[in-house]
């Protein structure tokens, strides 16, 4: 799994390469019709991809001497790789949504997905470690619980967009085969909304049929989700449940129904206690810590998922659409 290698051109250089005044191109940006994105240090960056786009729409083609200077330009050094600046939009993400500014939250988010072209890098990477953040400041007493749940909203409202437009665009692919379907819920009593959605983001990314069952599902209606469905996956995200032993006793007979409709079951989340780990080692489940695990698993089933549609490219353009 590796991120995007996107190419990030200055303003200057955009107004070069469409014959246009930079005043012009920043123009362009304020008004949405180029998406750009900004550097830690506030600097306007557009990709490479953008601007195919951009010139492609308005039927400009480059000439040899405009290619070079896409060719020739070298990345900002205001515009560091994802995994170098990852500390800075934490931080930011963090500032954004507890302070409630909705713009900036999602300009991290967004930015933070188009540098690496994948959700199970901004789960893991920043929405996950951010969340972390903000549940300790909660339970310290630095915030109060409303900004945590307020939180959890507006960054709902953001990857809810992001899955509209994985499903819009997955629409329009024409593929081979069939694609393998992925089901997943949380279990009841526990209404944790943002790691279900970034499961069903990273799946639809890489071309599968999902169905995210959504919060507080008894796990006996998974089961028979499993049954009638026959997923090639099924995942349980857990936050919370109401009552350990039982939870146990649920999980087996989950595993049971999985293992008869050969359905790959993986679980992950903050409630799982040593005891449930121990139990679900000794049932042979697939324990996911990381947004990453779901990719290995999802990449084992139906390897050229990813491989069907230059992914980078559509989103990019999807989301600009969407501004």
């Amino acid at each position: 799994m590796k991120p995007v290698n996107e190419r990030f051109l200055t303003t200057q250089q955009v107004a070069e390469i469409l014959g246009l005044s930079v005043s012009t191109v920043k123009r362009l940006v304020e008004t949405n019709e180029i998406l750009a994105v900004k550097t830690p240090g506030g600097h306007r960056r557009i990709s490479e991809t953008v601007l195919g786009s951009y010139a492609k729409t308005k039927g400009l083609a480059f000439t040899e001497q405009k290619k070079a200077v896409i060719s020739d330009s070298r990345q900002d050094p205001g515009l560091k790789p994802i995994e170098d600046s990852i500390e800075y939009w934490q931080t930011f993400l963090t500032t954004s949504l507890i302070k409630s500014q909705v713009d900036d939250a999602r300009h991290s988010v967004r930015t933070v997905y188009m540098s690496s072209g994948d959700a199970a890098i901004l789960a893991d990477k920043l929405i996950g470690p951010v969340m972390r953040g903000i549940g300790h400041a909660w339970e310290d007493g630095r915030i109060e619980v409303f900004q945590e749940h307020h939180a959890c909203h507006i960054l709902s409202d953001i990857l809810y967009e992001l899955v509209r437009h994985t499903r819009n665009r997955n629409r329009r692919l024409i593929l081979s085969g069939a694609r393998p379907l992925a089901i997943g819920c949380t279990p009841e009593g526990d209404h944790y909304t943002l790691t279900g959605m970034l499961c069903e983001l990273t799946l639809l990314e890489r071309c599968w049929e999902v169905r995210n069952l959504g919060c507080h599902l008894p796990i006996i209606e998974l089961s028979h989700a499993i049954t009638d469905l026959k997923p090639a996956i099924a995942w349980l995200s857990v936050h919370h449940f109401n009552d350990e032993s039982q939870f146990l006793t649920d999980l087996r007979q989950l595993r049971e129904t999985a293992r008869t409709m050969r359905t790959t079951l993986v679980i992950g989340g903050r409630g799982l206690t040593p005891m449930i780990r121990q139990a679900l080692d000794q049932l042979d489940v697939i324990m996911a810590d990381e947004m990453g695990c779901l990719v290995k698993t999802a990449e084992k089933i139906f390897p050229d998922g990813r491989n069907h549609v230059d992914f980078s490219r559509l989103q990019l353009q999807d989301l600009q659409n969407s501004r």
